[in-house]
Formats: structure tokens, C-alpha cells, sequence
């Protein structure tokens, strides 16, 4: 099987349905800072991990390796990949504790992922710039490692480089909220492709969940073709995602609504899909409530 047909597979044995009927604008609720619902969400989260996760996510050694737990596959044919890359570059007591904290990691089960990652934010950040630069390439290789298209790995190694290359680099915040959507559109056809092609793995499927998002987007359908696999490329992705990070806030609003559509399927969404479209959101700078296992946030008109 197709190492991304199979990492999908082991994905849908793990990960639990939503609600069915799901309405994408349930979904976007209001985005913005954390509410009572998010705060509920961190309190369930610090009971469900594992405290020597917790600790680990606190330590900057520790958070290291736990980032790249996160990043190994399920799949044994691609994990053995990883590993054979991690053990080239990356010293041995590094390959040795990532694959210790992996089966911890897994057995979390889809959505845990991004909180991980995020709760190792704060550790990440009291490392040194020579540190930064090797554990930066340790996650990059690995992201890559087991040939299989997979964007949220690819959306974790981006929101994690976003939070940490500022603290590093000592670069200024550069200019934000200056496009449209019809200024980026072929930026946004791209994202939207991408999106498709990393929940369905049929090209029937592909045009099926495109003509959607061209639907909720109000779009004539030949305006807004599926672009194949192979013009999906990440580095064209990663420059992408710099301009649409420009968006002014409504217009990155209708993008997620769009990218809601293009990963949906059958008007329902895994727990993993929603994960994705939480590091999609977060990879435009404008987060969205965290989703608690078999719950959607509730829409607030405030």
C-alpha cells in the first residue's frame, strides 16, 4: 500500500468520528483567545497526559525529544525510514528517548499531537541558538523521512518554526494583514489542493471535496480546479502560507471555511481532520477553539 494510503489507515483505526451533520461555521466558532471551553479543554488535557509527559514538555532536553515523538510514524515501513535518517544525524541519546516517548505519544490517540507540541512551546524557547539550529534540522528530516505526503507533520514542523525562529533570529514582526483573497488566490488554490489531497486518496474523492470548497466559497468550479499531487509540493506550500498569512482577518475566516469543505467527508470530521485544520489555522496565525474529544464548540454570537 502507498505509504500515505497506509499512514491514513492507521489514522482511521485510531481516531473516533465527530458528531455527523457537522457544520463547518459550528466548527470555525469564533476564533481569538482562549474561552472557558478552551480552559475546560487544558484542564482535561493535564488529566489525560501522562505526567511524565507534562514534565517532559517543561524541560528543554526533555521537550526536544517529545516534538519528535510527535513526529513518528505509525506506519512501521516509514518509521524505520525515520529512524534510520535520526540515527545519521542526531546522536544516539536522541533516536534512543524519541523512540522511548513514541509508543506514549501514540497511544494518546489523534488530537494530541498539536497540544503536545504546543505545551513544549514555552521550554523550547530557553534553548540556545546552536541547539535551536540542530533541532531544527533533527525535525525537518524527520517531517520528510518516511516519504508520506503528510501535511500536519509538515504544519507541525511549521507552527513550531514560526513560534521559534523570531526568538532566535532576533528578526522584527514583519507586516501582516495586507492581501485579499483574490490578490493570493492561486496561493489559496494551493493550500486548498494540498488539504484535499491529504484526507482523500482518490482522485473521484479529490474533485468530489474541490467542488465543495468551491461551494462554500461561492466560486464557479472552474475557477478553482484541484491542482494533481505533484504540483502540491511543500516548499511551494511553505511560500504559500507567507503570504496568506497576510490575509486581513475576514478573508482568513473564508479561507478556514474553505479548508473545512476540502477536508471534510460525508458532512463529518475525524478527530485527526480537526487536528489538521487546528495546525492549518495555526499556520495562518489565527488559531481556533480546540476541539475536545466526541464535542464541538458551541457558536457564540458575542
Amino acid at each position: 500500500m502507498e505509504p500515505r494510503k497506509q499512514k491514513r489507515v492507521e489514522e482511521e483505526k485510531r481516531a473516533p468520528m465527530l458528531p455527523p451533520r457537522l457544520d463547518p461555521d459550528q466548527l470555525l466558532g469564533k476564533p481569538g483567545p482562549p474561552r472557558r471551553g478552551h480552559e475546560n479543554y487544558v484542564r482535561y488535557l493535564h488529566q489525560a497526559i501522562p505526567p511524565m509527559l507534562l514534565d517532559m514538555a517543561r524541560d528543554t532536553s526533555g521537550a526536544r525529544a517529545l516534538v519528535l515523538a510527535c513526529l513518528v510514524d505509525p506506519n512501521p515501513a516509514g518509521r524505520d525510514l525515520q529512524t534510520r535518517v535520526l540515527a545519521e544525524q542526531a546522536e544516539e541519546g536522541v533516536l534512543l528517548e524519541t523512540l522511548r516517548l513514541w509508543p506514549i505519544v501514540q497511544d494518546l490517540g489523534p488530537g494530541f499531537r498539536l497540544p503536545l507540541v504546543e505545551l513544549t512551546l514555552p521550554a523550547l524557547r530557553r534553548m540556545s541558538p546552536n541547539q535551536y539550529v540542530v533541532f531544527k534540522e533533527y525535525v525537518g528530516a524527520l517531517a520528510v523521512a518516511d516519504k508520506a505526503y503528510d501535511f500536519l507533520e509538515y504544519a507541525l514542523y511549521r507552527i513550531m518554526a514560526h513560534q521559534l525562529d523570531p526568538v532566535f533570529s532576533g528578526d522584527c514582526p514583519r507586516k501582516r494583514e495586507d492581501f485579499y483573497l483574490p490578490q493570493v488566490f492561486d496561493e489559496a488554490k494551493l493550500l486548498l489542493s494540498v488539504l484535499v489531497w491529504a484526507v482523500h486518496t482518490t482522485w473521484e474523492a479529490a474533485t468530489e471535496a474541490m467542488g465543495n470548497v468551491a461551494k462554500r466559497l461561492r466560486c464557479p468550479p472552474d475557477r478553482l480546479p484541484l491542482l494533481p499531487p505533484d504540483a502540491c509540493a511543500l516548499g511551494a506550500v511553505d511560500q504559500a502560507l507567507d503570504r496568506l498569512c497576510l490575509l486581513v482577518k475576514n478573508h482568513k475566516l473564508t479561507l478556514l471555511g474553505g479548508s473545512i469543505a476540502a477536508i471534510a467527508r460525508d458532512d463529518a470530521i475525524t478527530i485527526a481532520e480537526a487536528e489538521l485544520l487546528r495546525a492549518v489555522a495555526a499556520t495562518l496565525e489565527f488559531p481556533l477553539p480546540t476541539l475536545m474529544p466526541g464535542q464541538l464548540p458551541q457558536v457564540s454570537g458575542d
